[in-house]
């Protein structure tokens, strides 16, 4: 199968699949390419790209309609989508759920399911990001900067951690350090 290694559908795909073939350790390297490259997709006219989205996934499609939803202000419909993935365990459900339980201001449910997310990948980059966003909102800044630190750390090249971090800088008054990560977001 070839495919642009930045093509997060097609990672998720691949994580079901191998889940599904008992190969878990490919299940779970896929799992973590998704989280990385969720939002980068390969070009409209990609064969590829047609081909899996016409494929059913049920949970990733959850999610999408969660996060939209969410979006759009219905914040309590994206949180039932979101808990009944959260219910079988997946990774990507717990750290949308921190995200929108955040927005609603419920920090002790968004706080329980980071633990819970970390309990499944410590390492997971958009644990670590909607950790800092999370600290943010609850003006932990110090707290803020050591996520997004993190999430850069696990993963130099993915873009949000620096722009959230800037604006952690930013709001601390750290302008210099604020105008190095913004310029180096713009730059992944």
């Amino acid at each position: 199968l070839r495919f642009s290694n930045r093509y997060g559908k097609a990672h998720y795909t691949l994580s079901q699949a191998y889940r599904t073939l008992g190969d878990e350790e490919k299940a779970a390297l896929h799992l973590k390419l998704f989280e990385r490259f969720r939002l980068f997709e390969p070009a409209p006219n990609d064969a590829l790209r047609h081909e899996v989205s016409a494929l059913n996934i049920s949970e990733f499609s959850k999610q999408e309609r969660a996060l939209v939803l969410s979006s759009q202000g219905n914040q309590q419909a994206a949180v039932a989508l979101l808990e009944e993935l959260a219910s079988a365990n997946s990774l990507s459900a717990h750290v949308n759920l921190i995200a929108v339980y955040g927005e609603i201001g419920d920090y002790d449910k968004a706080q329980e399911h980071a633990g819970i997310a970390m309990s499944i990948d410590p390492e997971s980059v958009g644990l670590h990001d909607n950790i800092g966003i999370l600290r943010l909102k609850q003006n932990r800044y110090e707290d803020a900067k050591t996520a997004f630190r993190t999430a850069i750390d696990l993963d130099p090249e993915y873009s949000m951690p620096y722009k959230n971090l800037g604006a952690v800088l930013e709001v601390t008054h750290d302008l210099d350090g604020a105008i190095v990560n913004y310029r180096r977001a713009v730059a992944l």
